[in-house]
């Protein structure tokens, strides 16, 4: 998958903003969602874990690895459909999409801390029309820098209220992770 020819840059570091750009705009986000499904028509897997693994993880630095399919398919053997699930330091997906693959349904919670992680696992939602929750903060520090509500092919950001914070049981608002 040539990820930077579909978005439209030259080099990796630019993926995850250009990706959040086009996220945000009704029409462009989906002409690309069109374009992906008709690529990789298979949606059970997460076509993104090679070229996020290999151009946008931090290994050394923040210990990021994203989960084999293998592993996806263990869990899911041993948890089975579920109709609620909580995914903490969702990274893009994967697991996410291996638990959503089995069903096709369920109400999704999706915790990520990493900013360059946080376009791709949104699109990974919206492409699968995976109604979910996204939290853009710290799981463990339970603050966030923003909240993602995703339904169908739609991306709404929550309002940052005291509201918001009590129903994801967060304790505040953050600028920078």
């Amino acid at each position: 998958m040539d990820v930077n020819k579909m978005l439209g840059v030259r080099e990796s570091f630019q993926a995850p903003s250009k990706l959040m750009t086009i996220l945000h705009d009704d029409k462009r986000r989906s002409e690309l969602i069109a374009q992906y499904r008709a690529e990789y028509p298979d949606l059970t897997r997460d076509h993104f874990r090679e070229y996020f693994m290999g151009s946008q993880s931090d290994r050394k630095g923040d210990k990021q690895d994203y989960t084999p399919d293998s592993i996806g398919d263990i869990i899911y053997g041993i948890v089975g459909p579920r109709m609620r699930v909580l995914d903490i330091a969702g990274g893009i997906g994967g697991l996410t999409i291996h638990q959503w693959a089995g069903s096709q349904s369920g109400s999704f919670v999706v915790e990520e801390i990493s900013s360059a992680s946080l376009p791709f696992l949104l699109f990974n939602l919206l492409v699968r029309h995976i109604d979910a929750i996204v939290v853009h903060g710290d799981s463990l520090e339970r603050v966030a820098k923003s909240i993602y509500q995703v339904d169908g092919e739609s991306l709404a950001e929550l309002p940052k209220t005291p509201e918001t914070l009590e129903k994801f049981a967060l304790r505040g608002w953050v600028n920078e992770l």
